[in-house]
C-alpha cells in the first residue's frame, strides 16, 4: 500500500468517524424529539376531541331539557293519560310540531308513556307503536341521557331520552330523534392530523366489544356502517378506549399495516371511545428528510475530502519523492544534483541534512578519485621504471652471453680456425 493511499485513507478515518458520530446522534435525538412532539400532540387533539364531545353533549343534553321542563307539554301528557283527552293529546302533537319546526337537527320528536307506548309522533304512522325493548326508552325512564345510536336508511340517528315528571309523578318519557351531522362535522375536520392521520370514534356494546360509529377517513362509505365491530380481545387502543383507558400508545400495527402513534380518551357520559392515530412514516418525516439530506452530505464530504487529502498528500509527499529520486541518483554515482529546500519545516530539515551528507559524499568521492589517480599514476610509473630495469637486464644478459663466449673462443682457439 503506498504512502498516498495511506495518507487518504487517515484524512478519511480521522474526517468521517466523528461526522457519522455526530450525525448518529442528530439524527437520534431529532427522531426522538418528532416521536415525543407527535405523541404529545395526538394526546393534546385527544384531549380537545373529548372536550368537543362533552360541549356536543351539553349541547344535546340542554335540549332535551327544554322538553322535559316544559310545563304546558308535562300538564296535557298528564290529562291524556288520566282521561284520554283529545284535546290534551292535539296540545301535545302541536308543541311537539312547533318544537320539531323550529330546531333543525330534530328529525322526529316521540312522547311515550311509561309501558312504552308511542302515544304521540312527529313520525307519520308511529302512534301506537311498542318501543319499551328499545335501549333508548328504558334508558330514558330513569335519566335524561344522549347515547344511543340507530342507523335507518344508511343514516346514522342519535337518540336522546328522559322522563316527564309532574309534581313528583313519572307520567310519560320524551324520547328525540336528532341529525348526527354535527357529530359527523366534527370527525371530518383533520386538521393537525396531517395528510394520513385520522379519527376514531366508537361506542361500547355491552359484551365489551367497541363499535365504530363515524367513517374513517379514507373510508370508501361517507356513512358509517355501525356494524363495524372491533372485539375487545384484540387489544387494540379503541378497543381499550370504550373501556375507559385513556393513554398513547408509541407503536401500533393500524390498517394496511401501518405503524402509527395513537392517543385515547373515554367519554363516560356516553360510553364512547375516542382514538386519534397518526401515522409514524408522516410523524417522523422530517427525521427521514434529515437522515436524506445527511447521507447527500457523507457523499459530498467523502468526495471533498478525498480530494484535499489527494492535494494535501501530494504537497506532503512531493518533498519525500524528490529526496527518494536524489537517494537513487546518489545509489548510481550522480552525486552533482543537490535538492532545492523550499521550507523550513521537517521536510526541510530533511532536505537540507541530505544536501550536506550529499556534498560531504561528494567531498569524499572526488577526494577518493583524486587518491585513486595518484596511486593509479604512481603504480604507472613503477610500472615503467620496471620495464626500463627488465629491458636493462635483459641487455646485461645479452652482454654477459656475447661476453662468455668471447672467452669460450679464447681458450679455444683450435675451435676458431676450424
Amino acid at each position: 500500500m503506498s504512502l498516498k493511499v495511506k495518507i487518504v485513507g487517515l484524512f478519511l478515518l480521522l474526517a468521517l468517524v466523528p461526522y457519522v458520530v455526530i450525525a448518529l446522534f442528530l439524527y437520534i435525538d431529532v427522531r426522538q424529539s418528532a416521536e415525543k412532539d407527535a405523541m404529545q400532540e395526538t394526546a393534546v387533539l385527544a384531549t380537545i376531541q373529548k372536550n368537543r364531545m362533552q360541549e356536543l353533549l351539553s349541547k344535546y343534553t340542554l335540549q332535551l331539557d327544554q322538553f322535559t321542563t316544559r310545563l304546558q307539554l308535562r300538564q296535557s301528557l298528564k290529562a291524556y293519560v288520566a282521561s284520554g283527552d283529545l284535546a290534551s293529546l292535539a296540545t301535545i302533537a302541536r308543541i311537539i310540531d312547533e318544537a320539531k319546526k323550529g330546531t333543525p337537527n330534530i328529525k322526529d320528536i316521540y312522547i311515550l308513556s311509561t309501558n312504552g307506548e308511542v302515544l304521540a309522533s312527529t313520525e307519520e304512522g308511529a302512534r301506537g307503536m311498542d318501543v319499551s325493548k328499545e335501549s333508548y326508552f328504558q334508558k330514558g325512564l330513569v335519566t335524561n341521557t344522549v347515547s344511543t345510536l340507530v342507523k335507518m336508511q344508511n343514516i346514522v340517528y342519535l337518540y336522546q331520552a328522559g322522563p316527564l315528571i309532574l309534581n313528583d309523578e313519572q307520567i310519560g318519557v320524551i324520547a328525540i330523534r336528532v341529525s348526527t351531522d354535527d357529530l359527523f362535522r366534527m370527525y371530518s375536520d383533520y386538521s393537525g392530523l396531517g395528510d394520513s392521520g385520522y379519527w376514531i370514534l366508537a361506542e361500547r356494546l355491552p359484551n365489551g366489544d367497541a363499535r365504530i360509529i363515524v367513517p374513517r377517513r379514507f373510508a370508501t362509505s361517507t356513512t358509517s356502517s355501525l356494524e363495524t365491530v372491533i372485539k375487545r380481545s384484540t387489544q387494540l387502543p379503541i378497543a381499550q378506549a370504550v373501556g375507559g383507558t385513556e393513554m398513547t400508545f408509541p407503536d401500533v400495527v393500524v390498517a394496511q399495516g401501518k405503524h402509527a402513534i395513537v392517543s385515547t380518551r373515554y367519554v363516560p357520559e356516553l360510553g364512547w371511545g375516542i382514538a386519534v392515530v397518526a401515522v409514524r412514516s408522516e410523524v417522523l418525516a422530517p427525521s427521514h428528510a434529515l437522515a436524506l439530506q445527511l447521507l447527500l452530505f457523507s457523499s459530498l464530504l467523502v468526495v471533498f475530502i478525498a480530494f484535499l487529502s489527494v492535494v494535501v498528500s501530494q504537497e506532503i509527499l512531493r518533498p519525500i519523492q524528490q529526496l527518494s529520486g536524489a537517494a537513487r541518483r546518489a545509489a548510481s554515482g550522480d552525486l552533482s544534483k543537490f535538492l532545492m529546500v523550499r521550507s523550513h519545516d521537517e521536510l526541510g530539515i530533511l532536505a537540507s541534512t541530505f544536501n550536506t551528507m550529499l556534498a560531504k559524499l561528494k567531498s569524499s568521492h572526488d577526494d577518493l578519485e583524486k587518491r585513486v589517480q595518484e596511486r593509479t599514476k604512481e603504480a604507472h610509473d613503477k610500472l615503467l621504471e620496471v620495464e626500463r630495469l627488465n629491458k636493462v637486464m635483459v641487455g646485461r644478459e645479452l652482454q654477459m652471453v656475447e661476453l662468455k663466449k668471447k672467452l669460450a673462443e679464447m681458450e679455444n682457439p683450435e675451435n676458431k680456425h676450424d
